[in-house]
């Protein structure tokens, strides 16, 4: 081996170091795939439209008047009804959203959040006891500004960018669809670049939602199970 060769040669720690680091990647480039295959989802972005908020109450008319960009981020999966608990709608959605929040309370995404924001709204018991009504406040900065017997919206603020989270369920057929939508906006000419117009943090966004949607999901068909 020459000496050039020997000085190129990668150390037994860089070797680790990059199998330490390259693994969990790896997990979750695998965790994706495997959800991208049980989760419906589109993203769309552009200037906004009355047709492509239409499902989305809490926004004001002005963000289509001044012609915001936005992006609009759905994921949903079925469910079949039979497999559900018997309850109504809206204990449905509830139960189900607690879950879901109670879960992405423990996500990384949710630790950076608890340095900015009110640890009591990231505790389970807390969680697990909102009824998500109107003022409502989850997670440090998601706050219910709609609640309907089907979905519930959170407003989301950062800056100059606004948002909203829609966790929804409604019937089609013999299923029970649940979603998820995120919707951020920026006026036409703010050069603010938005977290899903960034690829890793829209990739880890799907992550999350997609991870919520299947695990929240499941919980419930347990629960029925468990009945």
């Amino acid at each position: 081996m020459t000496r050039d060769m020997a000085f190129f040669r990668p150390s037994t720690g860089l070797i680790t170091s990059a199998i330490i680091i390259g693994t969990p990647i790896v997990y979750l480039s695998f965790v994706h795939a495997r959800l991208s295959q049980r989760i419906h989802h589109t993203t769309k972005k552009g200037t906004a439209t009355a047709t492509e908020i239409i499902n989305v109450e809490s926004i004001s008319h002005s963000v289509i008047e001044e012609k915001c960009f936005m992006i609009h981020d759905i994921a949903s999966k079925p469910v079949r009804k039979e497999l559900l608990p018997t309850l109504d709608t809206n204990t449905l959605l509830t139960t189900f959203i607690r879950n879901t929040m109670t879960r992405f309370s423990s996500f990384p995404q949710a630790w950076l959040l608890r340095l900015i924001s009110d640890h009591t709204t990231f505790k389970k018991t807390y969680i697990e006891k909102l009824e998500f009504k109107d003022g409502d406040v989850v997670c440090g900065v998601y706050r219910v500004v709609l609640r309907t017997e089907e979905k519930v919206e959170l407003l989301m603020k950062q800056g100059s960018v606004e948002g909203r989270l829609v966790v929804g369920i409604e019937p089609k057929g013999e299923d029970m669809v649940f979603y998820s939508e995120t919707v951020m906006w920026k006026g036409k000419d703010d050069k603010t670049v938005m977290p899903l117009e960034r690829a890793v943090p829209k990739w880890l966004h799907e992550l999350a939602s997609w991870r919520l949607l299947d695990l929240g999901t499941n919980y419930l068909v347990d629960l029925r199970k468990s009945s």
